[in-house]
């Protein structure tokens, strides 16, 4: 399976989100963040929720979990080698984002 590439960052000066068209790697590092250590790089993670939105680092999403079969909520983050879900009650829980069978649902993001 092939991941395609790409990015999104938080302008903050601006207040705006940024897509990977909007911008370039250099762009960002040479002229967003320097001004504004605030603004942030995230990555996506080469899915998409129920509702067809895509799901980057630094997402919050709400799902069922595998373990629990619980509704719980998380933040999506880069975690030992891999996108993960850290849970919001329990912050050194760590749920890897590779069962297909786990529908996700993006709520917001740590921006925003």
């Amino acid at each position: 399976m092939i991941r395609e590439i790409k990015f999104r960052a938080w302008n903050n000066p601006s207040k705006e989100m940024l897509y990977s068209d909007d911008f370039t790697l250099s762009e960002f590092f040479h002229e967003i963040y320097p001004l504004d250590k605030n603004s942030g790089l995230m990555q996506y993670t080469g899915l998409t929720d129920k509702n067809g939105i895509e799901i980057y680092e630094g997402d919050y999403v709400r799902t069922i979990t595998s373990k629990t079969k619980k509704l719980r909520g998380g933040i999506v983050v880069w975690h030992g080698g891999g996108f993960c879900i850290n849970y919001k009650d329990e912050p050194n829980t760590f749920e890897w984002m590779i069962y297909p069978e786990i529908k996700y649902e993006v709520i917001g993001n740590i921006y925003q």
